[in-house]
């Protein structure tokens, strides 16, 4: 009998079933119709339904989704709320890996004027958008607080590169030094095998043996150049998968997978701890006294003649060209 009804259950399982046993429901949500395969399956909530039947058939089952759900091995995939990281956590669900979602905090969104930005990926809405994808489709999410660290190095960074006449890239500062480690870190902690993330860029490895990063196939969404800090032992464990793929796909996708709204999602372009992205302003309540200590000056042109007053070199970035 108990073999009868486990042959049963696996050639029920690319349909979605409800199978009752000793009066105890197992329950097993049935596909999405965008993508049919098992791999939609809300697998958490199922294996803890199952391993609360102390049976021999309980414990098969119970290997069978185990077996099937990490054959490709476990991910930490960072997650903002938005379209890019939420539809990729999605898709590497889809394709078997063990997905974990994480997203991090690092900067207090409320008190710098952020807290109800509705176009950006680093706000209240957004973690909450970010934990309910995962929620939905069963596997696990957490949100980790690496402001401390975040603030001490690339804002701190930030400011005191403007402060020198420099442009500064957070983006870079922040993925080669704080974003990758920490996630890393977790990843470690948490027994993940890869970090993956919602990039529009391509990892490769090289015949040398060295991973390269280069251009995702949508030059116009391309990310590579916030990347080329990551060192060999972060590119060996991350996993790119939106760099095979056009933005319009992706949002083609979120329509697939159910989300219109997340599909109709603004970009966000704005430096994530400048939430109004109003870095001048930004700059002026960091650095008490900052109009002053830098004053005015000119812009003058290549002949030395005058053409106008400025506010001060920190408020203006090289290659400027409106606002002045």
């Amino acid at each position: 009998m108990l073999k009868k009804i486990t042959i049963f259950y696996l050639k029920q399982l690319c349909l979605g079933v409800i199978i009752i046993i000793n009066r105890s429901i197992l329950w097993v949500r049935p596909l999405s119709r965008a993508y049919p395969t098992y791999k939609n399956f809300l697998v958490p909530r199922s294996l803890s339904l199952l391993k609360a039947h102390h049976s021999q058939l309980s414990i098969i089952f119970a290997k069978i989704f185990e077996i099937k759900m990490s054959r490709k091995g476990k991910v930490l995939m960072a997650m903002s709320g938005g379209i890019d990281s939420t539809i990729t956590a999605l898709m590497l669900h889809d394709e078997g890996y063990e997905v974990v979602g994480i997203t991090m905090k690092t900067w207090d969104y409320a008190t710098s004027g952020g807290g109800h930005k509705e176009t950006g990926c680093c706000n209240l809405d957004s973690f909450n958008d970010a934990r309910a994808a995962a929620v939905q489709h069963g596997f696990p999410h957490f949100i980790l607080d690496i402001r401390e660290e975040f603030g001490d190095f690339v804002i701190d960074n930030f400011v005191d590169e403007y402060i020198a006449g420099r442009t500064p890239n957070p983006c870079v500062m922040c993925n080669t030094h704080i974003k990758w480690r920490a996630l890393l870190k977790r990843a470690n902690a948490l027994g993940c095998d890869y970090i993956a993330t919602g990039h529009y860029a391509n990892i490769y490895q090289s015949d040398n043996g060295r991973y390269v990063i280069s251009k995702g196939i949508d030059e116009t969404k391309d990310q590579s150049y916030v990347l080329w800090g990551l060192d060999q032992e972060l590119l060996s464990r991350t996993i790119m998968p939106l760099g095979r793929y056009r933005k319009t796909q992706i949002r083609q996708m979120a329509l697939d997978y159910g989300y219109p709204e997340l599909a109709k999602k603004s970009e966000s372009y704005e430096i994530c701890f400048v939430p109004d992205n109003d870095y001048r302003g930004f700059l002026k309540r960091r650095v008490e006294g900052l109009e002053e200590k830098v004053t005015g000056g000119w812009f003058v042109d290549k002949h030395g003649k005058k053409l106008g007053e400025h506010k001060g070199y920190p408020f203006y970035t090289i290659g400027q060209r409106k606002g002045l």
